[in-house]
């Protein structure tokens, strides 16, 4: 799977290009990670069936992608085409897997989190 947001190109005042390798580029910001805004739960619809609650649960619980986790529930329940809404919740969703080293989202989590009775999380 490949991310189209890999190398995100900005807008620079007075050109924007920058040299590379191949010569004059557009100017990229690399991105060492991805921290989530909230995160995403089942439907009224997809919770009322068994198979999708459980599918959740487990993906959650593997600390999976949301778009990982609606996929598998997409896969076994083909007659739920949206089976999760997003959730505005209190923290950031830091998962190692959205970070090209695992490590950076383990040290964030340390350094910045704060377990408040529901696991460590980074909260605003």
């Amino acid at each position: 799977m490949t991310h189209l947001n890999a190398h995100p190109v900005i807008a620079v005042q007075g050109g924007g290009t920058a040299p590379t390798l191949l010569g004059q580029g557009p100017a990229r910001i690399p991105t060492g990670g991805k921290i989530r805004a909230g995160i995403k739960v089942l439907t009224k619809k997809a919770a009322g069936e068994p198979k999708a609650k459980a599918i959740y649960e487990q993906g959650v619980a593997a600390g999976q992608s949301f778009e990982q986790i609606e996929r598998a529930i997409t896969e076994a329940l083909p007659d739920l085409k949206t089976p999760l809404v997003p959730r505005n919740v209190p923290w950031f969703t830091v998962r190692a897997q959205d970070f090209p080293n695992p490590e950076i989202a383990r040290d964030i989590l340390e350094a910045y989190g704060e377990d408040r009775g529901e696991g460590r999380r980074l909260y605003c």
